[in-house]
């Protein structure tokens, strides 16, 4: 069932966690404003020769090719290394929020259908507005049943 604590946890995580990437993203545009025209000699790899490049094109050559093993990675992980460990943690944070998701609401939030996002949303206004009215509406008087139910509901299909 969920709970309004539960939903405030949730709401506590997402704070911190946009909070840290926001920090992460920060960090990255500063650390490539400042060095982007910096010139860097790399190992090309189809020629197995040393090139100079400008480390603005290895952020690019790696925003294409990912953060595996590759050039643009392997020198960009090693010269900032606390970068890349920051981006591990916001990984696992982001990891531990998912989980925390899928235990107590049964769904990613992130993966959700646009319609079951919405009719979550619209339980949660009903949640929100049955704690200023009366008792006059009986689907008003258990949100949180409500919520559940429509949770239930998007897990089987409907």
């Amino acid at each position: 069932m969920i709970t309004n604590e539960m939903l405030q946890e949730h709401q506590e995580m997402w704070e911190e966690y946009l909070e840290l990437q926001e920090l992460q993203s920060d960090n990255i545009k500063t650390i490539k404003a400042q060095h982007e025209n910096d010139k860097v000699v790399v190992i090309d790899p189809e020629t197995k020769k040393e090139v100079e490049v400008l480390e603005k094109d290895l952020w690019l050559e790696m925003h294409y090719d990912g953060v595996g093993d590759n050039r643009a990675a392997n020198y960009l992980r090693s010269k900032y290394q606390d970068i890349f460990e920051r981006e591990e943690k916001l990984i696992e944070f982001g990891k531990k929020v998912a989980k925390f998701e899928v235990n107590n609401f049964g769904a990613k939030f992130k993966e959700m259908t646009p319609p079951a996002m919405i009719q979550l949303i619209n339980a949660l206004i009903r949640k929100e507005l049955s704690e200023q009215l009366d008792d006059t509406f009986e689907f008003l008087k258990d949100p949180a049943k409500a919520a559940n139910q429509i949770i239930n509901d998007y897990r089987n299909g409907k």
